[in-house]
């Protein structure tokens, strides 16, 4: 076994690859309340409201895939 050191480095590796399991179901579930967002009339002061938020999400998803897949 000391071959394998260090150890944490293969805890770390198990994080990431759970964060990058994750990421697709999040990505579906994001796009679904997006679509249904893009459904509220523009005139609708919800629609920028949400509109903002889930874009918001989207880039906390994308920098939460930069962390996880390239880092």
């Amino acid at each position: 076994m000391k071959y394998y050191t260090p150890t944490w480095l293969a805890v770390v590796g198990l994080i990431a690859s759970v964060a990058a399991a994750l990421q697709l179901p999040v990505f579906g579930f994001l796009l679904a309340k997006m679509v249904f967002t893009l459904m509220i009339p523009v005139d609708d002061p919800r629609f920028v409201t949400e509109r903002d938020f889930w874009v918001a999400m989207f880039g906390i998803l994308c920098a939460g895939i930069f962390v996880s897949t390239y880092i």
